[in-house]
């Protein structure tokens, strides 16, 4: 366990130099080496491989930072979804500048877990934490649920688990004690996402700069995780698990495009319509 000793003077020591640092702020580049581009990801050399973790791409400090953040958040993930079994890859690459960027991604496939981190070198160390821990809660959900076929669940399913079981590191680096009382003070700022009529909404479209944009993808998430907790304390985390290995409806949009349908069979799923089940969970959030 060396390097989990390792790891720690690591963390030490970027906490201490990040001091108060606020989520996703520009500011004095605190993490070094990372690729100014996202080569392809076979050209990425290996980095730093421990027991559980590879990381590709970024320099040994950064790779071994990630790869104690990845160790921490497996740590803290509901024993349903643990799995010692399972090694994850993760590709470190440079900021996404798109219109909304996109931080990270994770994919699984026949028991093979990656994770992709387009660093932003203003992120603090809390943001980077909270980025990693939702990505984990992905593949450990994947693993979780086993081998499907084609796209199954909704977004509100696959990405409200993921900020679910990432639940105390998103809170801590968006300073809430809940997922409730956060998605409490967003609607008191305007800010809610119906679940039927804006499950496909641009967020781009709404809003006025890249950080915005990810600051409202951020509130919709946490929004569909408050809803993934309110389905798992009415009808168990096996009912939801069971619910993400449905079959996703896929629509075609023209010269042989596909995409995802809007949403899943609630009433398949769960024996009410998703409109139903988003009025429960109001009228529940509103007593709390």
């Amino acid at each position: 366990m060396r390097f989990l000793r390792l790891s720690v003077v690591v963390l030490a020591a970027f906490a201490g130099s990040l001091g108060q640092a606020q989520p996703d702020r520009p500011g004095a580049p605190l993490i070094t080496g990372v690729p100014g581009s996202a080569p392809p990801l076979g050209r990425l050399p290996v980095t730093l491989a421990t027991e559980r973790v590879d990381v590709l791409g970024g320099s040994v400090e950064t790779a071994e930072l990630v790869a104690s953040l990845v160790e921490e958040a497996v740590a803290a993930l509901p024993a349903r979804f643990a799995n010692p079994d399972l090694r994850t890859q993760v590709v470190i690459r440079g900021a996404d500048s798109g219109p909304c960027p996109v931080r990270a991604f994770a994919g699984y496939r026949e028991g093979r877990a990656t994770i992709g981190i387009n660093l932003d070198l203003g992120w603090s160390v809390g943001t980077l934490r909270r980025i990693v821990a939702h990505e984990v809660g992905h593949v450990y959900h994947f693993a979780a649920r086993g081998a499907v076929e084609g796209l199954s669940s909704d977004g509100i399913l696959n990405e409200g688990l993921a900020t679910w079981l990432s639940a105390p590191f998103w809170l801590a680096d968006l300073g809430a004690e809940s997922f409730e009382s956060l998605i409490r003070s967003n609607m008191e700022r305007g800010v809610y996402f119906g679940l039927v009529e804006d499950y496909e909404v641009d967020l781009s479209a709404r809003a006025a700069s890249g950080r915005e944009c990810v600051e409202l993808r951020d509130a919709l998430y946490t929004q569909w995780a408050g809803f993934v907790g309110f389905l798992i304390d009415k009808y168990g985390v096996e009912a939801v698990l069971s619910a993400t290995r449905l079959p996703a409806e896929l629509v075609e949009v023209g010269r042989g495009e596909w995409r995802r349908g809007s949403q899943l069979d609630y009433v398949a799923a769960f024996g009410a319509s998703l409109a139903d089940l988003e009025n429960e969970w109001l009228r529940r959030l509103a007593e709390e």
